[in-house]
């Protein structure tokens, strides 16, 4: 999976100072993927799973999409953990809508948000797997809290196992979809 070019994104910063999470990708980037519907103990599981990284000087990587995606950033704001959240359309477009208190106190915490796509792109199921690439290519190790069989998280696992990245799973229970 060939990384995408860091020269190439758009990035949006509080300060020059955010910018230098970048240099700390992959070796201490987090991946952080799910379901956007999950279920109310994967997002418990999330929500623990990233307070116990406080002090481990990762940087946690999401999608900024609903369920888990949200869960990760959130629980990372919480925890003074650094953030990273990473587009799957322009840099102009807020999606899902409801996700702009996210990004805004993302970057007010001097965390980043990445797009690849041109700054007026609108979202689309295609650009979705592109990000699901970058977020793969941009760290070290990812984690799956729930997905579906045919999901995003899957596709963002495979990349990073093409990579020969690290990737943890939750099992999931008995009788669970």
């Amino acid at each position: 999976v060939p990384r995408p070019n860091l020269r190439e994104v758009w990035v949006e910063a509080r300060d020059e100072a955010a910018l230098a999470l970048l240099k700390c990708l992959p070796d201490r980037g987090l991946a952080i993927v799910g379901t956007r519907h999950p279920l109310e103990r994967s997002e418990w599981f999330a929500e623990t799973l990233v307070r116990s990284l406080r002090d481990s000087g990762l940087v946690v990587l999401s999608g900024l999409a609903r369920g888990i995606d949200r869960v990760a950033h959130e629980s990372a704001l919480e925890s003074g953990i650094p953030t990273i959240a990473v587009l799957g359309c322009g840099h102009d477009h807020v999606y899902p809508p409801e996700s702009r208190p996210i990004r805004e106190a993302i970057v007010a915490s001097g965390g980043l948000v990445i797009s690849e796509f041109a700054p007026s792109l609108h979202p689309a199921r295609q650009y979705f797997v592109r990000r699901n690439r970058c977020i793969a290519a941009w760290t070290h190790a990812t984690y799956v809290i729930e997905a579906p069989a045919r999901s995003g998280s899957l596709i963002t696992a495979d990349y990073a196992m093409e990579r020969h990245a690290t990737v943890f799973s939750v099992p999931s229970f008995p009788g669970d979809p």
